[in-house]
Formats: structure tokens, C-alpha cells, sequence
């Protein structure tokens, strides 16, 4: 029987201990062979804390702790993934929890077609936060869209990525350009698929999503999405690829996901935090129109 293949597992963090620690945990509950899988955690600039954050939360993984220079996740993701050692390179965020079979459904898909980037579902971990709720809508909504019909996946969430690491190397890696959390991923998808890599999405390979989003933090969540979206056309069409249209999600698509125990006022409290979110969306693609931010730099 052959050997599971090895892993990078790839985690930017900045200055949230007790996510990276859960996250580390889940990760230290993986059925996955612990020799044929190591842990990268990136700090994206200089850590306040006297030891790496989260040492010694975990003492089942084999974990290595770098300090990036400071400039965002995609600049932390391409700094470990010039250290990573392994064959593959997995990637999600430190306030995602992968459940126990994650990297093996990842590897499972990866081994039917090796060249190839592969990606799973992120479900919210804390549904009874009604920010994180109406967030989990909009994304869900999103890959929908994206991800439908038979020409493949168009969109894999970096929070759950997998794909060879020579392949990722070859593609030029996450562009620095996107230097906040938004459309880094969006934009190495759609630069894969230019080079002819299949993208496909993994149901099965579930990580849980623990974002602590206030009423502020999902609305500049919302604004960054709508200013990536934004760049990314810009920096498209400047390249000479095609670019990518503006899709904002349908209402009946991001209503349809709403549990069926979110009626009366919670329903009403989750649309309303959907239009605002909406809303913010399309005020930061119109603040990226303006203040052309996306510049090429």
C-alpha cells in the first residue's frame, strides 16, 4: 500500500492566540498519518508576544514558526510556502478549525488528478453569531454561483487550498498586490485556470469557520471584498486577460440558506445585515473605481 503523501500545511496568522491554538488542535486531531504532514504558522509582522503564539498548545504536530515581514496574508502564505518541505501545500486561516478527515479528503482528490488545485467547504462555526451568519450566506451564495455547472470550480477559498507546491511555485505563487484578506484567492484562481490547471471542489473536505465579526468588522469585511473584486477586474483587463465580471449573489440565492430556526425577528435581523453587507460591497468596488488603488504596483 502506498504512503500518504506529505504535506504543507500553511496557516498566516497576526496576533490572534486563542484561534491559532484551536486551530492547532483541530490540526492535532487530523486522521491523517502525523510524520507525513507538517505545520508552517506564518506571523504576518513582528509578534508582541514573548514566544511564537500558540507554542506548546499542541505536542502532536511537528510545527516550525516563522515572522514575515509585515504585508498582508498573501505575502505570509508565499513566505512559508518558500520553506515549505513537502510535495503538497495545504492552506487555511487560524480562525478555521479542518475537521479530523481534512487533509485526507484533500489528498483522496488530489491523487485522481495530481495537477490540479483542490479546495472544500468552510462552514460558520458559530452560528449563533448573526454577523458571522449573514457572512457564511454571502460566501456560501458566492461559491454556489462560482462553482456550478460542468466546466469545473471557478473559485477555491485560500482558508481551504490544496494543490503541489512546484505547481503553486510555477504559478507565480499569491499575488502581494492583494495586501489585505480579499480576492488573493479569487485572483490565483483565476490565474490557474488561465494556465489550463483544473480547480475542483471538495465537498467533503470541510474546515469550520470561527470569525469574530462585530457589526464594523463585517461591514469592512464586506467593503475590502467589494475593493478586491474591483482590483482584480483592473489588473485583468491591464494584463490582457479576460476579465471578470461583476456578480453580485441573487437575493433568493442568499436567502434560500437561511436555517430553517432563523424566522421571525432573527430572519429579518440576518436580510438586514445582508443588504448592508451588499450595500458596503458595492461602496468599496465604487471606492476602488476612485481611488484606483489597484494600480499595478
Amino acid at each position: 500500500m502506498m504512503s500518504a503523501p506529505r504535506f504543507s500545511v500553511i496557516i498566516p496568522t497576526r496576533g490572534r492566540p486563542h484561534q491559532l491554538a484551536a486551530c492547532l488542535e483541530s490540526l492535532a486531531g487530523l486522521r491523517y498519518p502525523p510524520d507525513r504532514f507538517e505545520v508552517l504558522v506564518v506571523r504576518d509582522g513582528p509578534a508582541r508576544e514573548s514566544a511564537p503564539i500558540g507554542r506548546g498548545s499542541v505536542r502532536r504536530l511537528s510545527v516550525s514558526w516563522h515572522e514575515a515581514p509585515r504585508g498582508g496574508p498573501s505575502r505570509a502564505r508565499n513566505f512559508g510556502l518558500e520553506r515549505a518541505g513537502a510535495e503538497l501545500v495545504a492552506f487555511t486561516d487560524d480562525d478555521c478549525r479542518p475537521r479530523p478527515d481534512w487533509l485526507e479528503r484533500l489528498a483522496q482528490a488530489l491523487a485522481l488528478q495530481p495537477d490540479r488545485a483542490v479546495g472544500g467547504a468552510i462552514v460558520n462555526g458559530v452560528p449563533e453569531a448573526l454577523c458571522a451568519c449573514a457572512s457564511q450566506l454571502l460566501l456560501d451564495a458566492f461559491m454556489r454561483r462560482q462553482n456550478a455547472g460542468a466546466a469545473g470550480a471557478r473559485f477555491l477559498s485560500s482558508s481551504n487550498l490544496a494543490l503541489p507546491a512546484e505547481l503553486l511555485r510555477a504559478a507565480g505563487s499569491f499575488d502581494p498586490r492583494f495586501d489585505d484578506a480579499a480576492g488573493e484567492d479569487r485572483e490565483l484562481c483565476a490565474r490557474l485556470r488561465d494556465r489550463g490547471v483544473p480547480l475542483t471542489f471538495v465537498p467533503d473536505a470541510v474546515v469550520e469557520h470561527h470569525p469574530e465579526l462585530s457589526l464594523a468588522g463585517f461591514l469592512r469585511q464586506q467593503e475590502r471584498y467589494g475593493r478586491a473584486a474591483r482590483r482584480l477586474r483592473r489588473l485583468r483587463v491591464r494584463s490582457g486577460r479576460e476579465p471578470i465580471p461583476w456578480q453580485p449573489p441573487r437575493w433568493a440565492d442568499l436567502l434560500r440558506g437561511l436555517r430553517p430556526e432563523a424566522r421571525g425577528g432573527r430572519a429579518l435581523l440576518i436580510a438586514a445585515l445582508i443588504a448592508a453587507g451588499q450595500a458596503a460591497l458595492a461602496a468599496g468596488y465604487a471606492r476602488e473605481i476612485v481611488t484606483g488603488r489597484d494600480s499595478p504596483a
